[in-house]
């Protein structure tokens, strides 16, 4: 998924839940490719799974749903799931730029705003130059999507 080979990705995630048919994190795992790879529904269903198999998730997989649910326009339910990224792991960064572009859609400029100097406190050099070679999504309209949010917050 890093590289871009979705095809590869996805292929390996399935193979990743027939290998480990109990393991919360392939599925997991597997989700983030979904959702990256431009089938968020698919995604969050097997996230939802995931945190059913494992009571006690981690913060990435709140903030696997953050990124998925913000996919399919359900900023509310975004905003909800990297909330609870951040509870758990106050500084996500990936939580925090979720929660950002969710709070911009939703049109809460000031909360965004606040979010963006709390990503500038966790990173003090994070740019979007380099965080936009990260944004995994395969559909690069997502990409710039999620850029223009987070400009819109305040990040450069």
């Amino acid at each position: 998924m890093v590289t871009r080979e979705y095809d590869k990705a996805l292929e390996e995630g399935e193979k990743s839940i027939v290998l480990g048919p109990n393991s919360a994190d392939a599925h997991a795992w597997y989700a983030q490719v979904l959702v990256s790879a431009g089938e968020p529904s698919r995604g969050i269903s097997l996230a939802e799974k995931a945190m059913r198999m494992n009571p006690f998730p981690q913060s990435w997989y709140y903030g696997l749903l953050g990124w998925g649910y913000g996919l399919v326009r359900d900023y509310e339910r975004a905003r909800q799931a990297s909330e609870n990224a951040i509870r758990k792991e106050p500084a996500y960064l990936r939580a925090y730029l979720s929660l950002i572009v969710s709070y911009v859609n939703l049109g809460y400029e000031q909360e965004a705003y606040a979010k963006a100097q709390e990503v500038l406190r966790i990173d003090p050099s994070f740019s979007l130059g380099r965080f936009s070679k990260a944004v995994p999504y395969k559909d690069d309209s997502e990409n710039e999507r999620v850029l223009d949010a987070l400009r819109k917050a305040g990040l450069m």
